[in-house]
This record gives C-alpha cells, structure tokens and sequence, in this order.
C-alpha cells in the first residue's frame, strides 16, 4: 500500500498559524480537529495536554501570558523525516 509523503511544512505552518496563531478558542478548536488526531499529546517543558480540548487549553494558557499583537512567524519551511517534523519560529 503506497501513501502520500507527507507535506511537513504545510502542516506545521497551518499548526503555527490556526492554532497558535489564532486568539478565538472556538476556530482554534476546529483546526485541532483537523490538523491532530484525537488522541495526541502536547509536551510543553513542563506539562503536557492530551487530547484536542486539552491542546486548546494549553494553547489558550500560553496566548494568554502573551501580548496581546504578538504573533508566531516561522524561520524558513518545516523539515521531516520518519514522521518527525522540525518548524523553527520566533
């Protein structure tokens, strides 16, 4: 059975842009939905959220400690490999 490669780079930027980059808890919980699977696991250095409710709970914790025009941009396009993925973003 022969898949698609995957595209690295347009899921991490739509990660960056629809969920970390989105305010609205409401439009980023639909993006969870459709950029993760249900059962996915957030690690942060100190916590971890599983689940798309608790991703977009983590998610709104870390924009609330942010200012409020802060936005995420991306260093170049994502890399990947053996289902690992690397998007550096300031």
């Amino acid at each position: 059975m022969s898949t698609a490669p995957l595209d690295y780079d347009g899921l991490m930027q739509a990660n960056l842009a629809r969920v970390f980059g989105e305010r609205d808890a409401s439009r980023r919980l639909k993006a969870i939905a459709q950029l993760y699977a249900p059962d996915a696991t957030l690690y942060e250095p100190d916590a971890e959220a599983k689940g798309h409710a608790a991703i977009n709970q983590a998610v709104e914790a870390l924009l609330s400690h942010l200012p409020p025009k802060f936005t995420f941009s991306a260093n170049g396009p994502a890399v990947g490999h053996h289902g690992i993925g690397r998007l550096r973003w300031q």
